[in-house]
């Protein structure tokens, strides 16, 4: 088994803790009662993690999704088991950007030409979030209440919103 080299560690921490305030600053910009952010951030702080490492390299980074998007969630009053799934379904997300943008273009990933901007646009801003905006609707649905049709429309825009933003 591989080992992790400290850096990797360091930067996996890092990316973590800005998940973490990520996800209070997109909670503090939430004004539905349901919690359900209209502006996500801490997905564009792992998919820029992702998008310049190795593929080998990912899984550091997508671990720290699950406890920080833990300790965000217990601070707004969500439940575990919600949070659970709204990691679930952010980490879906990351990596589907993240993995179509390794099938399209080169790693480390950067805004090189219009190209890459394109497919930066349609893969992490409207492929990524429309593939995990039905695992974030649902566990919303069924954590917070609310219908899943509101509750997706919310998901996929609050999470392409920050994709296209930061």
């Amino acid at each position: 088994m591989q080992t992790l080299r400290r850096k990797t560690v360091f930067s996996a921490l890092l990316v973590g803790v800005g998940y973490f305030l990520g996800g209070l600053l997109g909670t503090a910009l939430s004004f539905q009662p349901d919690h359900i952010a209209t502006f996500w951030p801490p997905n564009a702080v792992v998919l820029t993690a992702l998008l310049l490492t190795k593929p080998r390299d990912w899984w550091p980074y997508l671990a720290v999704v699950l406890p920080a998007e833990m300790a965000t969630d217990a601070l707004a009053g969500i439940g575990p088991a919600t949070a659970l799934g709204f990691a679930l379904a952010n980490i879906v997300e990351v990596l589907t950007a993240a993995l179509l943008l390794r099938r399209f273009t080169s790693l480390p990933f950067r805004f090189e030409n219009q190209r890459y901007v394109a497919l930066y646009i349609l893969c992490a801003v409207a492929v990524a979030p429309l593939v995990a905006s039905p695992l974030g609707a649902a566990t919303a649905t069924l954590g917070l209440g609310g219908t899943f049709q509101t509750n997706w429309a919310r998901f996929f825009m609050g999470d392409a919103l920050a994709q296209l933003i930061v």
